[in-house]
């Protein structure tokens, strides 16, 4: 029997330990079980809390002007989102909400400033967490800034495989995360049909096979060419 793919663009497996701090502090946090579709804050409102994803997926979009919705991130477990809104006091530049069962804990910023100051190691693995988040984002942001399609295109599938990517002895390198051409589309600020083209000839090329959702990189050069 085949493993299901993943589906979020982001999990910060790395830091699990981290947050398990956070996760492990009671009465600090509240815990928020999300059904589909359920909505955690939007563009444009001001908040004061931020939330940790314990499991499921969570997805972040932004409204353009025109009214088209650009996905950012899905975010998976491990990660971090409103905390730029929760800290700083602006409206929130996007939307968040449930793709799927979900678990968050919750935590209100006024109530941080005390347990900062009777357990550091809680603001270290924030910090930690926030670090991690902001190279992700810097990443997406030069990516984002290149001028062709195709090339947007092919620098958000090299991030995912260098990033996440598994090592597959016969395709190359996996990107276990089963993407629509259409989120592909929204994540990169192009067209279902562009994303369909650009995937047909990196395939064409050698930089790539698609099989059954599942993306592997066999050439990382050839995929940003």
């Amino acid at each position: 029997m085949s493993r299901r793919l993943s589906t979020e663009t982001w999990r910060l497996s790395g830091d699990q330990d981290q947050m398990q701090v956070w996760r492990s502090t009671a009465g600090l946090g509240r815990e928020m079980r999300l059904r589909p579709g359920a909505v955690l804050y939007r563009q444009g409102e001001c908040i004061k809390s931020f939330y940790l994803i314990v499991s499921g997926k969570i997805e972040v979009s932004m409204l353009r002007e025109d009214g088209s919705s650009f996905m950012v991130e899905i975010m998976g477990s491990g990660a971090v989102c409103g905390e730029a809104a929760a800290f700083d006091g602006v409206p929130c530049f996007s939307t968040a909400c449930a793709e799927e069962p979900s678990v968050v804990m919750r935590y209100e910023t006024d109530q941080l400033d005390e347990a900062f100051r009777a357990n550091p190691e809680l603001a270290m693995a924030l910090m930690r967490v926030f670090a991690a988040k902001q190279r992700i984002m810097s990443r997406r942001a030069q990516s984002l800034s290149a001028p062709a399609p195709e090339v947007r295109i092919g620098e958000l599938l090299a991030r995912l495989g260098s990033t996440y990517g598994t090592i597959d002895l016969k395709d190359g390198l996996a990107i276990p995360f089963a993407l629509t051409h259409e989120q592909i589309a929204t994540m990169t600020g192009t067209s279902r049909v562009t994303v369909t083209r650009s995937l047909k000839r990196l395939r064409g090329i050698g930089a790539l096979s698609v099989s059954k959702n599942r993306i592997c990189i066999k050439d990382l050069k050839l995929l940003a060419s």
